[in-house]
Protein backbone atom coordinates (compact mmCIF):
# COMPACT_ATOMS: atom_id res chain seq x y z
CA UNK A 1 0.00 0.00 0.00
CA UNK A 2 2.67 2.59 1.26
CA UNK A 3 6.21 2.01 2.57
CA UNK A 4 6.49 -1.12 4.89
CA UNK A 5 2.48 -1.52 4.77
CA UNK A 6 1.51 -4.13 2.44
CA UNK A 7 -2.01 -5.90 1.48
CA UNK A 8 -2.99 -8.97 1.42
CA UNK A 9 -5.87 -10.68 -0.71
CA UNK A 10 -6.27 -14.32 0.19
CA UNK A 11 -8.99 -16.28 -2.43
CA UNK A 12 -9.75 -19.56 -1.19
CA UNK A 13 -12.27 -22.18 -3.39
CA UNK A 14 -14.29 -24.45 -0.72
CA UNK A 15 -16.60 -26.97 -0.28
CA UNK A 16 -20.07 -25.03 0.36
CA UNK A 17 -21.61 -28.83 2.23
CA UNK A 18 -18.27 -28.94 4.19
CA UNK A 19 -19.04 -29.11 7.91
CA UNK A 20 -16.62 -25.98 8.41
CA UNK A 21 -17.18 -22.34 6.70
CA UNK A 22 -13.75 -20.49 7.38
CA UNK A 23 -15.64 -16.73 8.38
CA UNK A 24 -12.30 -15.86 9.14
CA UNK A 25 -8.26 -17.10 8.78
CA UNK A 26 -5.19 -16.31 10.68
CA UNK A 27 -1.92 -15.24 9.17
CA UNK A 28 1.15 -15.44 10.45
CA UNK A 29 3.23 -12.46 9.13
CA UNK A 30 6.98 -14.64 9.73
CA UNK A 31 8.00 -11.13 11.34
CA UNK A 32 7.93 -12.36 14.74
CA UNK A 33 4.97 -10.00 15.53
CA UNK A 34 2.03 -11.74 16.53
CA UNK A 35 -0.20 -13.95 14.35
CA UNK A 36 -3.64 -12.06 12.84
CA UNK A 37 -7.52 -13.06 12.75
CA UNK A 38 -8.59 -11.39 8.71
CA UNK A 39 -12.87 -11.55 8.69
CA UNK A 40 -13.81 -12.64 5.18
CA UNK A 41 -14.77 -9.84 2.73
CA UNK A 42 -16.86 -11.38 0.64
CA UNK A 43 -18.26 -15.16 -0.34
CA UNK A 44 -19.92 -16.12 -3.70
CA UNK A 45 -21.61 -19.74 -4.33
CA UNK A 46 -21.15 -20.93 -7.76
CA UNK A 47 -23.76 -21.86 -9.47
CA UNK A 48 -24.81 -25.50 -9.49
CA UNK A 49 -21.82 -26.98 -8.04
CA UNK A 50 -20.79 -27.24 -4.44
CA UNK A 51 -18.16 -24.83 -4.07
CA UNK A 52 -17.99 -21.29 -3.24
CA UNK A 53 -15.24 -18.79 -3.80
CA UNK A 54 -14.07 -16.91 -0.51
CA UNK A 55 -12.10 -13.50 -0.12
CA UNK A 56 -10.08 -12.48 2.76
CA UNK A 57 -8.30 -8.38 2.24
CA UNK A 58 -5.28 -7.37 5.70
CA UNK A 59 -3.36 -5.08 5.83
CA UNK A 60 0.20 -5.65 7.82
CA UNK A 61 2.89 -3.26 8.41
CA UNK A 62 6.26 -4.85 8.39
CA UNK A 63 9.10 -3.30 11.06
CA UNK A 64 12.11 -2.80 8.38
CA UNK A 65 13.27 -4.28 5.29
CA UNK A 66 13.97 -8.47 5.42
CA UNK A 67 12.27 -11.25 3.72
CA UNK A 68 9.14 -12.24 5.38
CA UNK A 69 7.38 -15.52 4.79
CA UNK A 70 3.17 -15.20 5.31
CA UNK A 71 1.40 -17.81 5.59
CA UNK A 72 -2.48 -19.22 6.26
CA UNK A 73 -2.80 -22.52 7.84
CA UNK A 74 -6.45 -24.08 7.83
CA UNK A 75 -6.41 -26.97 9.87
CA UNK A 76 -8.28 -29.12 7.94
CA UNK A 77 -9.02 -29.88 3.77
CA UNK A 78 -11.83 -31.98 2.55
CA UNK A 79 -12.45 -35.59 3.07
CA UNK A 80 -12.01 -37.88 0.79
CA UNK A 81 -8.72 -36.30 -1.61
CA UNK A 82 -8.31 -39.10 -3.33
CA UNK A 83 -3.88 -37.85 -3.39
CA UNK A 84 -3.79 -36.83 0.23
CA UNK A 85 -3.93 -38.92 3.17
CA UNK A 86 -4.54 -42.68 1.37
CA UNK A 87 -7.75 -40.96 0.14
CA UNK A 88 -9.45 -42.23 3.72
CA UNK A 89 -8.23 -39.25 6.19
CA UNK A 90 -7.12 -35.83 4.11
CA UNK A 91 -9.35 -33.88 5.97
CA UNK A 92 -6.83 -34.64 8.95
CA UNK A 93 -3.84 -32.73 7.26
CA UNK A 94 -4.18 -29.26 7.24
CA UNK A 95 -4.19 -26.57 3.83
CA UNK A 96 -1.74 -24.21 3.81
CA UNK A 97 -0.63 -21.27 1.88
CA UNK A 98 2.28 -18.74 1.67
CA UNK A 99 4.44 -16.42 0.13
CA UNK A 100 7.21 -14.42 0.68
CA UNK A 101 7.44 -10.62 1.14
CA UNK A 102 11.03 -9.27 0.08
CA UNK A 103 11.31 -5.41 1.53
CA UNK A 104 14.55 -3.98 0.21
CA UNK A 105 15.52 -0.26 -0.27
CA UNK A 106 17.34 -1.10 -3.21
CA UNK A 107 14.43 -2.95 -4.89
CA UNK A 108 11.81 -0.71 -4.08
CA UNK A 109 7.82 -1.85 -4.08
CA UNK A 110 7.60 -5.54 -4.95
CA UNK A 111 4.46 -6.84 -5.77
CA UNK A 112 3.19 -10.50 -5.52
CA UNK A 113 2.13 -12.78 -8.32
CA UNK A 114 -1.52 -12.24 -9.71
CA UNK A 115 -3.54 -15.42 -10.79
CA UNK A 116 -6.14 -14.05 -13.55
CA UNK A 117 -8.35 -17.37 -13.77
CA UNK A 118 -9.11 -18.21 -10.31
CA UNK A 119 -11.47 -21.19 -11.15
CA UNK A 120 -14.02 -22.90 -8.44
CA UNK A 121 -13.73 -25.71 -8.87
CA UNK A 122 -11.59 -26.51 -12.15
CA UNK A 123 -13.45 -30.19 -13.62
CA UNK A 124 -11.15 -32.53 -15.36
CA UNK A 125 -12.82 -35.94 -17.37
CA UNK A 126 -11.94 -39.31 -17.25
CA UNK A 127 -10.09 -40.67 -20.15
CA UNK A 128 -9.72 -36.98 -21.27
CA UNK A 129 -6.52 -34.64 -21.79
CA UNK A 130 -7.07 -31.82 -19.22
CA UNK A 131 -4.89 -28.82 -19.56
CA UNK A 132 -5.40 -25.49 -16.81
CA UNK A 133 -3.06 -22.33 -16.95
CA UNK A 134 -3.83 -19.75 -14.25
CA UNK A 135 -3.02 -17.16 -16.19
CA UNK A 136 -0.20 -15.63 -13.95
CA UNK A 137 1.71 -12.19 -14.34
CA UNK A 138 3.82 -10.11 -12.18
CA UNK A 139 3.15 -6.54 -11.84
CA UNK A 140 6.64 -5.56 -11.23
CA UNK A 141 7.82 -7.21 -14.91
CA UNK A 142 9.58 -10.09 -13.02
CA UNK A 143 10.17 -13.39 -14.78
CA UNK A 144 7.53 -16.01 -14.24
CA UNK A 145 8.53 -19.87 -14.03
CA UNK A 146 6.69 -23.10 -12.77
CA UNK A 147 7.06 -26.41 -11.29
CA UNK A 148 4.86 -29.54 -9.75
CA UNK A 149 5.29 -29.48 -6.24
CA UNK A 150 3.24 -31.17 -2.84
CA UNK A 151 1.48 -29.37 -1.38
CA UNK A 152 2.03 -27.51 1.67
CA UNK A 153 0.71 -28.90 4.97
CA UNK A 154 1.72 -28.94 9.01
CA UNK A 155 3.87 -25.74 9.38
CA UNK A 156 3.42 -24.66 5.82
CA UNK A 157 6.38 -27.22 4.61
CA UNK A 158 5.61 -29.88 1.72
CA UNK A 159 3.52 -32.90 2.78
CA UNK A 160 5.91 -35.93 2.26
CA UNK A 161 5.45 -38.22 -0.85
CA UNK A 162 4.52 -40.60 -1.26
CA UNK A 163 3.45 -41.26 2.58
CA UNK A 164 0.95 -38.27 2.47
CA UNK A 165 0.70 -36.44 -0.59
CA UNK A 166 1.00 -38.12 -4.57
CA UNK A 167 0.95 -36.70 -7.45
CA UNK A 168 -2.65 -37.21 -9.19
CA UNK A 169 -0.90 -38.97 -12.04
CA UNK A 170 -0.03 -41.56 -9.69
CA UNK A 171 -3.95 -42.79 -10.56
CA UNK A 172 -3.28 -42.75 -13.85
CA UNK A 173 -2.30 -41.16 -17.17
CA UNK A 174 0.42 -38.30 -16.88
CA UNK A 175 0.96 -34.92 -15.81
CA UNK A 176 3.50 -32.34 -16.81
CA UNK A 177 3.71 -28.54 -16.25
CA UNK A 178 5.26 -25.89 -18.87
CA UNK A 179 7.95 -24.38 -17.06
CA UNK A 180 7.64 -20.72 -19.14
CA UNK A 181 3.77 -20.54 -19.61
CA UNK A 182 2.30 -22.34 -16.57
CA UNK A 183 -0.07 -24.65 -18.44
CA UNK A 184 -0.58 -27.48 -16.48
CA UNK A 185 -1.82 -30.92 -18.41
CA UNK A 186 -2.78 -34.06 -17.55
CA UNK A 187 -3.37 -36.91 -19.97
CA UNK A 188 -6.07 -39.13 -19.89
CA UNK A 189 -6.71 -38.82 -16.00
CA UNK A 190 -8.57 -42.72 -15.38
CA UNK A 191 -9.99 -42.31 -11.78
CA UNK A 192 -12.97 -40.30 -10.64
CA UNK A 193 -12.13 -38.11 -7.65
CA UNK A 194 -11.35 -34.91 -5.63
CA UNK A 195 -7.58 -34.44 -6.18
Amino acid sequence: VVGNTYRFTITTCTKTSAPADRAELEINWGDGSSKDTVQRNSVSPISGQDAQKNVYIINHTFAGAGTFRVTMEDPNRNGGIVNIGGATNSDQFPFCIATEVVISPFLGINNSVQFNDCPCPELACINKRYCYNPQASDPDGDSLSYSLVPCLGVGCNPMSTPAVYQYPSTFGGTISINPITGTMCWVNPTRLGEY
